[in-house]
């Protein structure tokens, strides 16, 4: 059972490489764990954005723009349109959110000719590990959805537990939340 990043790390390398496109590349913090998970050996980026920009930033943190595929996009909503367009065609595995706003990376996923629609309800999975706590935690859906149906809900859990699993938990804990404990059919949150 994983416990902590390090033995998820650890089950990586036995995993097939994975190719992530990232809109709006051009941001330090973000091309640092773009080249930290290339020297970890798990993914290689396709970076959209302002190549000069991008490739500014890349000097200053002794990366080589050789080692990367870069896709000259200015304009911030078609950097966005295209790297999710790279993971719609089957180019990339992975669409990470760059120096965008959230709205507009949002926007990209759901582009009714580009995006990642598959139907199902859209959601999100952070996972933390927590000095002095002995296992990850997950944290899920704390912004895409306002209202989620019973049904949204179920679908939520469901693509949660599939994550946890995915990253070594066997049984994963469920622990719903809302601001109140008790059911009140006039908080759709706690039904």
């Amino acid at each position: 059972m994983s416990k902590n990043f390090d033995d998820i790390l650890a089950k990586l390398k036995n995993a097939s490489k994975k190719k992530m496109s990232v809109a709006v590349a051009q941001d330090s913090h973000v091309l640092e764990a773009v080249k930290v998970a290339k020297e970890r050996g798990i993914v290689d980026s396709i970076l959209v954005g302002d190549k000069e920009a991008i490739e500014k930033i890349m000097a200053d943190l002794s990366m080589n723009p050789a080692d990367y595929e870069i896709i000259d996009v200015k304009d911030t909503i078609e950097a966005a349109r295209t790297a999710v367009s790279l993971v719609h065609d089957g180019k990339a595995d992975i669409y990470m959110k760059g120096s965008l706003e959230s709205k507009d990376f949002l926007k990209s996923v759901l582009d009714k000719e580009v995006g990642l629609r598959t139907g199902r309800p859209l959601s999100h999975v952070c996972v933390f590990e927590i000095p002095g706590i002995d296992r990850l935690l997950f944290l899920t859906d704390v912004a895409f959805m306002p209202y989620p149906t019973l049904e949204d809900k179920k679908v939520i859990i469901e693509y949660t537990v599939d994550v946890a699993r995915a990253c070594g938990v066997e049984c994963p804990k469920v622990a719903p939340l809302a601001a109140v404990e008790v059911v009140n059919p006039k908080m759709p949150v706690t039904v």
